[in-house]
Parts: structure tokens; C-alpha cells; sequence
């Protein structure tokens, strides 16, 4: 079981997309997000100029849905789970990235961090849905400086809660 607290103003998190991400780049190990496999060409992220600067920093591209180390989207035809490490190269690549928590055809969905083996952070872009994973209160007190308010505390179960099984260090 785990704790999870749900972005109440997801405009919010839009707003404050750069500062947000930053944060989350700084706290974790790795990121993931999900897209279309015919969006990659190689397997290089290339959605658009800044996009392709990501790929030397893909640790894996995980085609199989039941093989993703998370379980709360599903999975459209195509898509893929693309797990990269998290460095300082990453925060001005996504600078120059469109807001990561809009959907936008020509770019990835679904962004989350990972601290070491456990979710840290989640997004469901197209249901304009984020959250944390028993996030710390100095995480807590971040957002709230950003003016994004958490649901209290709830507790599930699921995949969540459990290492996701990376090995690598970053």
C-alpha cells in the first residue's frame, strides 16, 4: 500500500511546468513517458528539434504492456514506455521542450519520476491528471510554493508501491 496525493490544479502544474520538472529532475533517478513507437525513428526520440537530444539518455523502450513498471494507464495501440535517466544535460533539453503536461500530437504523454526503484511522481496527460507517490514534505512544501495543491493522502495498492526492477544506475 502506499500513499498517493492527487494534483488538485492541474493549470497549475501547466503553469508552473519548468520550475515543476526541475524540482522532480533534481529528486529522482530516472523519468519515464510513454508515445507511439512509429514516433521514433531508431529508437530515437525525435518529436521535434529538442526531442531527439533525449536519446542517449534512454535506458530502455518497453514495448509489452505487462512488462511496464507501472500500472495505472492503458496502453493504445503502438505505444511504448520509454525509461531515461535523469542528469543535469536532461533539465535543458526539456527547457526547450513544449510544456510536457499538455498533450500535443507530435510529442510525448504521460511523464513520471522515479526515485532509485520506487514512483515518485505521475502524470496521466490526456486526463490532465499528476500525482505523488508518498512524497516527502519537502516535495509537499515545493508545490505548495508553486501554488499547486495536493488531495489529502489516500492509500491504494497496485504497482506503485512496488520497485519497479531497474538495476542500472544512472
Amino acid at each position: 500500500m502506499y500513499k498517493k496525493l492527487l494534483i488538485d490544479n492541474y493549470e497549475k502544474l501547466v503553469e508552473n511546468e519548468k520550475k515543476v520538472i526541475h524540482y522532480l529532475l533534481d529528486h529522482s533517478t530516472y523519468f519515464y513517458f510513454t508515445t507511439i513507437r512509429e514516433k521514433l525513428v531508431d529508437n530515437s526520440v525525435c518529436f521535434d528539434k529538442g526531442t531527439t537530444l533525449l536519446t542517449p539518455y534512454i535506458i530502455k523502450i518497453i514495448e509489452d504492456l505487462d512488462e511496464w513498471p507501472i500500472d495505472f494507464i492503458g496502453k493504445r495501440d503502438g505505444e511504448v514506455f520509454i525509461l531515461l535517466r535523469c542528469c543535469e544535460e536532461v533539465k535543458t533539453i526539456i527547457d526547450n521542450i513544449a510544456n510536457v503536461f499538455c498533450l500535443a500530437d507530435d510529442m510525448f504523454e504521460n511523464i513520471g519520476f522515479i526515485k532509485e526503484d520506487k514512483l515518485l511522481f505521475a502524470s496521466i496527460t490526456h486526463e490532465n491528471i499528476a500525482f505523488f507517490i508518498d512524497p516527502k514534505k519537502s516535495a509537499i512544501a515545493f508545490m505548495k510554493e508553486t501554488g499547486v495543491s495536493l488531495f489529502p493522502p489516500h492509500i491504494e495498492t497496485g504497482k506503485a508501491n512496488r520497485p519497479i526492477g531497474i538495476n542500472r544506475k544512472a
